[in-house]
């Protein structure tokens, strides 16, 4: 895991509020959260039971998939 850490920017393991990532995706907060619920958003860290939040580096992987050529 040490390894990991050395290899990973700060940025890319930084998490970031369900509401911050919902605005780093161009989506309303209600919108994102129905894809996470339908299981179509990008992948998401429990927190805590009730808050739930986003590695930088799943959003930016999320978003790379849906790229149109």
């Amino acid at each position: 895991m040490a390894t990991a850490l050395k290899t990973e920017s700060y940025e890319e393991r930084r998490v970031i509020s369900e509401s911050e990532a919902a605005k780093y995706c161009c989506l309303s907060l209600v919108h994102f959260r129905r894809l996470r619920r339908e299981r179509q958003g990008p992948q998401y860290v429990r927190i805590t039971q009730r808050r739930i939040g986003y590695r930088m580096r799943d959003l930016a992987a999320w978003i790379d998939k849906r790229l149109c050529n």
